[in-house]
Formats: C-alpha cells, structure tokens, sequence
C-alpha cells in the first residue's frame, strides 16, 4: 500500500494560468504511470483554511459555518427591518398632523418621501454607531470564548468599514422605503378633518367627565 497524499508547497510566477499548471503536473506523472487515473492540482495558499482540501477529495471546511452565520444575520437584521415598518405604520396617525399641515404649507410628495428616508437612514446611523461600541465593549469575552486576538483596531479596516456602511445603507433603504411612501400619500384634508374630528371627540368626552 502507497499514499500520494503529500503536501508540496509551490510558488507561481505572475501570470501563472494554474489549470496549465495543473494539466502539466498531471502529464508528468502520466508520462511514468500511464495507468494511474490521479489528477495532481494546485490549491490556493490563501484558501487552504476556508476551503480545506485533503487527498482526492476537496471538502468546503469552514467556509459552510461562515455561510450559515451570515444567512442568520441577514434573517435577523430582515426581521429587525420589518419590525421597524411595522412600528413606523403603526405610529402614522399620531404623525397624520404634521403630514398635512406640511402638504399644505406646499411639501410635495417626493419631499416627504426624502424627509423620512432621511430619518431611516439616521435612526440606522445610530445603531451602526452603538452597535460599535457593543463590539469594542465584547471583543475580550469574544477572544476568551473563541480563542482568538481581534482588537478594536481591526474594525476599522477599509474593506470592514466598506461592509458595514453598506449593509447599514441597505438596512435603512429596506426599513424606510415603505413608511416613506405610505405616510407621504396621505391626503392632507382628510388627515387634518380626521384629527380635528378626533380632538372634538376627546373634548367632549372630557366635558362630559367633568
């Protein structure tokens, strides 16, 4: 009994194509051993920790848990948006005032529409900020629990700022554009009869109290 599975480390010249490379390894051995049916690859130094790879058999190591982890923080920050909508239609009557009194002072549509895309980008804003501040806070229990050596000087990488500003920019476009277009469609006379309508009704039931 034999093994070939033995790791050799190689270093390409630039401009390298790897599957030449690989059909070269392989023609070299078939040129001594034509009847043997291994095929002799290069694996990327850079991914041998995520993508593990052993014998003939290239298994997907780690990078499955990375995929999953991120799957669950995307469903997590889903539901985060849609509660956000939720509460943003829900709070709309008591904002209905103001919505009309600035339609009828001349505030388009397209500028209410900014105006609370604005606030769902800031309110975002604000939780990027803390939620910072919760990860510089965790990462020593984070290093304990998992072992490793993150320092705070690692969240202000280009490439981790570059992430989280744009996932933070689509957070507040998803959890934004609907309040924005529901609450700017409404009619400013009939907001303001109705909460006129309201005002009357709960004075006179505080008449009616006294």
């Amino acid at each position: 009994m034999g093994s070939n599975s033995i790791l050799t480390f190689v270093q390409l010249a630039n401009g390298s194509v790897i599957d030449s490379v690989n059909k070269k390894l392989t023609d070299i051995v078939l040129e001594y051993t034509p009847q043997t049916t291994t095929k002799y690859v290069l694996f990327p130094f850079l991914d041998i920790h995520l993508h593990a790879q052993f014998g003939f058999v290239e298994s997907k190591g780690p990078i499955i848990i990375v995929y999953i982890f991120t799957l669950i923080a995307i469903f997590v920050l889903l539901i985060a948006c849609f509660n956000f909508i939720n509460l943003s239609t829900a709070k709309a009557t008591a904002r209905g005032k103001e919505i009309g009194i600035k339609k009828v002072a001349g505030a388009d549509q397209m500028s209410m529409i900014v105006q609370f895309m604005l606030e769902s980008l800031l309110l975002v804003a604000l939780a990027l900020v803390i939620s910072i501040l919760l990860v510089g806070l965790s990462l020593g229990l984070f290093n304990t629990l998992t072992g490793k050596s993150f320092t705070f000087a690692n969240l202000f990488q280009w490439k981790f700022i570059l992430n989280f500003l744009l996932v933070g920019i689509i957070a507040g476009f998803i959890s934004g554009i609907y309040p924005a277009f529901y609450l700017s469609s409404f009619n400013p006379v009939a907001v303001l009869k109705v909460k006129r309508f309201q005002e009357k009704a709960t004075d006179d039931l505080g008449k009616c109290w006294l």
